[in-house]
């Protein structure tokens, strides 16, 4: 019992890492930023590793947009085509100028 008890816990851990190795291969093609946290210690040490972590994201998240730079369209294009950004998924077209028109 014992044995088939400890192979099964195992098999189930190896497939939980594949399925773990998997998403954050996706994360990574899409360019989102992965945060391994030790969950091994106490929950209290864990939910502020986790916060310390997380906090750049939520801090001062009103004034995320406040900071772009307006370009006109060729130079927009001039720095898709080089590779400086990938396209949005509304291509080149903003939906607040489509809705505005």
């Amino acid at each position: 019992f014992e044995e088939r008890t400890r192979s099964s816990l195992i098999e189930a851990f190896e497939e939980q890492n594949n399925s773990l190795s998997t998403i954050q291969d996706v994360l990574s093609e899409l360019q989102i930023t992965c945060h391994t946290i030790p969950a091994g210690r106490k929950v209290d040490v864990v939910l502020y590793s986790l916060e310390k972590s997380l906090s750049r994201y939520f801090i001062n998240r009103n004034g995320l947009l406040s900071k772009c730079t307006p370009i006109d369209f060729p130079t927009a294009k001039k720095l898709l085509d080089h590779g400086y950004k990938q396209l949005s998924r509304f291509g080149y077209w903003c939906p607040v100028k489509l809705q505005d028109q």
